[in-house]
């Protein structure tokens, strides 16, 4: 449970993303780059806390001990993700292959961690295979759909469970006497992250897969430390010398990561110009907004042309200013700088996706009248959510 925690700050630098507009590779980059990072942390977090405990291991038995662990963790998670993709393959039903995907992730973590090797690496692994290969040729789209929203809803749940207990851990006064060690905590953290991000881009520099440097600054930026720190400095044995001093130093950093990356990587993406434009279309949304609610007050006096009023003047009124208003909303709207392919893109796909909804309902409203039946609406619902999910990913 504790990694799906720790794996809920990045989702969350994600969903800004994707509201904002960002790049997808660089959303993709930096939700891949988490997640080697929280498999590798628990490594060495392991193989260090053995390491200052006493026991008598060498640098090469170390790496020996890494590579193991990370190798067979990943052979475990291919294992049970390949076994669970099968019997998904012969499943249609979306309550048993949710199950079935929660076994997937759970249950490799349990296996791996039990075997003393990286839940956390079998976990990630297996998810990829259940994530892709199963969901691509397993999965009916309607499927495929109520699993992806399953595990949407847990994300949010167990994020608002983070930080609930994040709130009953933390004790104002030890991080107000610990703001040195924290600050000092914080930045050897943020320093470390920039020095190996920006290692990284120069080696890329001349490859084909290189990384501006804007994109560098919001992948340091971004990179929210959650609940997996928490997790490990809490696991920490009682009998460690200063364990205390350890946690709250952890809590404080956390805290500041949240605080202040958290909220000001919106920012950052909007003074980098890597999100440059959004605010005009929100501004063309926002007046397109305004001008179809506008249209709808009109179209709803009609309706009550038999309403009696004391002075017939007053719907006459109501209208032109009515009038006036869609009169320059519409000039507003013929006057934005966006690109008029962009536009027409996203109304289409708007469109699209709304007339598919008015499909899916009817299609359920003529099930429950006897006019099709069961199988028939199964078949047609699949149809629809296909088309629904290549509208999602761009394909359609």
């Amino acid at each position: 449970m504790h990694w799906y925690l720790a794996r809920l700050f990045p989702v969350a630098v994600v969903a800004i993303f994707r509201s904002m507009g960002v790049p997808k590779r660089l959303e993709v980059l930096l939700d891949g780059e988490s997640l080697l990072n929280d498999g590798t942390a628990i490594v060495f977090f392991t193989l260090a806390l053995s390491l200052v405990t006493g026991a008598s291991v060498t640098a090469g038995a170390l790496i020996i001990d890494f590579v193991k662990i990370v190798g067979i963790g990943v052979l475990i998670g291919a294992g049970i993700g390949l076994a669970v993709s099968q019997v998904i393959k012969k499943v249609d039903d979306p309550m048993i292959e949710i199950t079935l995907t929660t076994i997937a992730a759970y249950g490799s973590f349990l296996v791996a961690e039990h075997f003393h090797y990286s839940g956390v690496i079998a976990t990630v692994t297996a998810g990829l295979l259940c994530g892709n290969y199963a969901a691509r040729f397993g999965m009916s789209p309607s499927t495929r759909l109520a699993v992806e929203t399953f595990w949407e809803y847990l994300a949010f749940a167990l994020n608002s469970i983070v930080f609930l207990l994040i709130g009953f851990e933390v004790r104002l006064k030890s991080l107000i006497d610990s703001w040195p060690a924290i600050l000092a905590a914080y930045l050897v953290v943020i320093s470390s992250r920039g020095f190996v991000i920006a290692a990284v881009t120069a080696l890329l520099r001349k490859s084909r897969e290189r990384i501006s440097w804007k994109w560098s600054t919001v992948m340091t930026w971004g990179g929210l430390r959650g609940a997996l720190p928490m997790v490990l400095v809490l696991s920490i044995p009682d009998s460690f010398p200063h364990k205390d001093f350890f946690i709250t130093m952890t809590f404080g950093v956390v805290i500041i990561s949240m605080l202040v990356h958290g909220l000001t990587i919106s920012p950052l993406l909007k003074w980098l110009g890597i999100v440059k434009g959004r605010e005009e279309q929100l501004d063309y949304e926002i007046t397109k907004g305004r001008l179809q609610a506008a249209n709808a007050a009109l179209i709803e006096m009609e309706k009550m042309s038999n309403v009696y009023f004391s002075d017939k003047n007053i719907m006459n009124t109501l209208r032109k200013d009515y009038q006036s208003t869609i009169e320059g909303h519409s000039q507003k709207l013929d006057k934005f700088h966006l690109q008029k392919e962009e536009i027409y893109r996203e109304e289409l796909k708007w469109a699209k996706k709304h007339l598919l909804l008015v499909e899916k309902t009817e299609i359920i409203d003529s099930f429950h009248h006897g006019i099709i039946g069961q199988r028939t609406q199964e078949k047609l619902l699949a149809e629809i959510d296909s088309k629904l999910i290549q509208l999602e990913s761009g394909e359609g």
